[in-house]
């Protein structure tokens, strides 16, 4: 039986759903989901497909008024003011980009999805049905959420990184040569909105040469713009010091 249960206010997780009719179930169990627990339910897709019943606000890309963030930022003010517990919003992702979407594309959406979750406390379910999506996407997609629903993707990524607050974000397990493309692609967009981004790596188990060329790289894209990694472990410090980093004259800094 379909069910999210495991997702609560202010999580941002990602659904690898089977196919098209597992991303249907999935959706009818959200949507119960939303009057069980009294939130206001926005699904992003087209809405005469579900027949998700009274109550629910679908939302094609094509229809928002301005931006689709926009439109689901003001969703979520309305959802206050209408006496919601919060906003709940489901995206089907094989609806959104019906084509087919690019690692950057993907990442840019779910990063800034990451932030609203992060600013709101909303609830964001990111359904990409596995055979829709490359792998590369799916590990894209994955790396940048902070949770996981539904089954188990064949293409888990090395690391994950996610917002913890403004300008703070957490970055967790292990970024080397097969993740360093998808971990530069996401910090280089996170800073682009960050003069200075604090990144803690409590989490982080190791980060190896590749890994820490990308964070260079990435902290680099952006003039003036500076990378603090915050709470690095002893191994991850030793490979930053043995490869020269502390000498040169580069935009990221190990803080205590």
């Amino acid at each position: 039986m379909a069910t999210l249960d495991t997702v609560d206010v202010g999580d941002h997780a990602c659904l690898v759903a089977a196919d098209a009719r597992d991303s249907v179930a999935y959706t009818r169990a959200f949507v119960a989901d939303g009057a069980l627990f009294g939130d206001k339910v926005l699904v992003l897709g087209p809405p005469e497909t579900h027949g998700l019943g009274p109550g629910v606000t679908a939302l094609h890309p094509v229809q928002a008024r301005g931006s689709l963030m926009g439109a689901v930022r003001r969703e979520a003010r309305e959802a206050g003011a209408q006496g919601y517990r919060t906003l709940r919003v489901l995206a089907l992702m094989d609806r959104m980009w019906p084509a087919g979407a690019t690692e950057r594309t993907i990442g840019e959406y779910e990063l800034g999805m990451e932030a609203f979750t992060a600013a709101t406390g909303a609830i964001v379910v990111c359904a990409y049905p596995r055979v829709h999506f490359a792998d590369g996407s799916l590990a894209q997609a994955l790396s940048v959420h902070p949770h996981h629903a539904g089954m188990r993707s064949t293409v888990e990524p090395s690391f994950r990184i996610f917002q913890a607050r403004t300008e703070h974000w957490h970055v967790s397990g292990v970024v080397d040569a097969d993740g360093a493309q998808a971990f530069r692609s996401a910090l280089t967009m996170i800073a682009a909105d960050c003069p200075v981004v604090r990144l803690h790596c409590a989490d982080l188990e190791f980060m190896d040469a590749a890994g820490m060329r990308a964070l260079v790289q990435a902290a680099g894209a952006h003039a003036g713009h500076r990378v603090h990694l915050v709470d690095v472990n002893d191994t991850v410090r030793r490979c930053w010091e043995l490869l020269g980093y502390p000498k040169l004259d580069v935009p990221v800094e190990l803080v205590p």
